[in-house]
């Protein structure tokens, strides 16, 4: 069913039906009942607590003695928390504070092999988010900040990592929107 069916469909009910079905949708949908109750109380810090908390588990997620979180699951949180509409400043804080709980997972345990791929593509998502809604200037303290804290890691391959994030930073920055 399209929107605009449903939307048709929905005109011909009166107060009382559009009642019930929002009612019957908060008791049979987990995201419907997140959304509704986001909806009445939006308490966006404690949602973001709540989503930080998710994402570390994910992040954190061991397969095999390696750090291996499922990337896409780490997006998805991020795309859930997003449909909230809970502010394009918050949803830029949700993709850095990802890409700083995995850089902490990168500079102090063995990770899987893809984990530096989607690491450097969920940081060029933010880059992209913040961009897209003007938002990346809030950030851009706190991350160079960050970057100034690993480039004096013990670890190689987290000081590489952190030169290429910052040789992307730099290259995202020169195409910025004025």
């Amino acid at each position: 069913m399209s929107k605009t069916q449903l939307r048709k469909e929905l005109a011909n009910f009166d107060a009382q039906k559009l009642r019930e079905i929002i009612l019957d949708l908060y008791d049979a949908r987990k995201e419907a009942k997140d959304y509704l109750e986001f909806f009445i109380n939006p308490d966006v810090d404690k949602k973001m607590e709540a989503v930080t908390v998710l994402l570390s588990k994910e992040i954190g997620r061991v397969k095999r003695r390696l750090v291996s979180p499922r990337w896409s699951r780490v997006n998805q949180i991020i795309r859930d928390f997003q449909s909230l509409n809970p502010g394009a400043e918050y949803v830029l804080k949700m993709y850095w504070a990802a890409v700083r709980m995995a850089m902490d997972e990168r500079a102090a345990y063995y990770v899987s092999a893809s984990f530096d791929n989607g690491l450097y593509k969920l940081f060029e998502k933010m880059l992209q988010y913040g961009d897209r809604n003007q938002v990346l200037d809030t950030l851009l303290n706190d991350i160079l900040l960050v970057f100034d804290k690993y480039s004096e890691s013990r670890n190689r391959d987290v000081r590489n990592i952190t030169a290429d994030f910052r040789h992307t930073l730099s290259t995202f920055q020169s195409t910025l929107r004025p």
